[in-house]
């Protein structure tokens, strides 16, 4: 290409430039722009990318699991992981600030619904189909019921598309096992869908209604020293007197000074591990031995583990109905 060609009076040359920022001439004519080079020499023909769509058709792709004890930072070897989490973060359609309108107690939250889970094999493997076109996160959840490990990102599938991990924020560059996984030898798994408000995750529904049933009895608005904290689902602004006095029990992720940690999630240390509320559940002098069924107490580790939320939405009509208790279903956009 002649310089005046493309409106310029330099004359570029053609360099070998290394990783390390040398830069060494190979070719320079006069009066000629050397741009875009093209090799004419052979050279090895490029790998073939395998294809990753399965028959599983339009609206769904399948996920492969190699090992959820793999992580990047150490995980506790004393908690065997069970099933995977799936949530979903659901599109805001209304302002652009953070906070307008306000999720739950975390700073600049997005609403969510959990999906549901799916089972972890004996060997950490996990296979399973998700819904394609949806931003999906993932938590490693233990045989309590508490998440041991969480992503802080979100991740899509194609229609049709199968996707691959080799473990939970494993060590980068990390090769998936070459041994057989057990969740491979059977057909994925469909996802098992959670407890009642958690499509989308609602306070009044999913924890309110377990304070309601074991807790208000004693927690509640009529004074003494077992009242406090008060528990009871009155509406007192935008969330209800037990939500703001569960306040200093428990602890979230969040961009600001509250967070539990402030850059990444640490294996061992989600919601329900670090939420003082935990403790005095399973507290055996807390009120007459109060124990709480295990299905309850699962509910409570969730809502924990998901950050404490009060809504799953931003309309303010479906906000208004989930704060008196109704059932709220998904938004239209998904």
């Amino acid at each position: 290409m002649l310089c005046g060609d493309i409106g310029q009076d330099s004359e570029t040359g053609i360099y070998y430039f290394d990783r390390f920022g040398n830069l060494e001439l190979l070719l320079r004519e006069a009066g000629v722009c050397s741009v875009a080079p093209i090799p004419l020499g052979p050279r090895p023909a490029p790998p073939t990318i395998p294809a990753t769509d399965v028959p599983t058709g339009a609206e769904t792709g399948e996920f492969v699991l190699a090992d959820a004890h793999w992580s990047l930072l150490p995980s506790p070897t004393d908690r065997p992981i069970r099933e995977l989490r799936i949530y979903q973060v659901l599109p805001k359609e209304t302002t652009h600030i953070a906070n307008q309108p306000r999720i739950g107690l975390a700073n600049a939250e997005s609403a969510r619904m959990l999906l549901g889970s799916v089972p972890v094999e004996a060997d950490g493997s996990a296979y399973f189909r998700a819904p394609a076109n949806r931003p999906l996160y993932f938590q490693s959840v233990d045989d309590a019921g508490r998440a041991v490990q969480s992503m802080r990102s979100v991740t899509y599938l194609q229609p049709g598309e199968r996707r691959g991990c080799v473990g939970c924020h494993e060590t980068p560059g990390s090769a998936p096992p070459t041994r057989a996984l057990l969740a491979t030898q059977r057909p994925p798994s469909d996802i098992r869908p959670g407890p009642p408000g958690t499509r989308p995750l609602s306070y009044p529904l999913l924890v309110q209604d377990v304070l309601d049933r074991h807790c208000v009895r004693c927690h509640d608005d009529g004074g003494g020293e077992t009242a406090a904290p008060v528990l009871t689902g009155d509406v007192t602004g935008p969330f209800t007197r037990s939500y703001e006095n569960l306040r200093p029990y428990v602890r979230w992720y969040e961009w600001g000074d509250a967070s539990i940690t402030q850059v990444v999630t640490r294996p061992g240390r989600g919601g329900a591990d670090e939420s003082p509320l935990v403790e005095v559940l399973h507290d055996a002098n807390h009120h007459g031995q109060v124990q709480l069924p295990d299905d309850d107490l699962r509910r409570i580790y969730l809502w924990l583990d998901a950050n404490v939320p009060f809504y799953g939405t931003y309309r303010e009509p479906d906000r208004r109905r989930q704060l008196e208790g109704q059932v709220v279903g998904p938004p239209g956009l998904q």
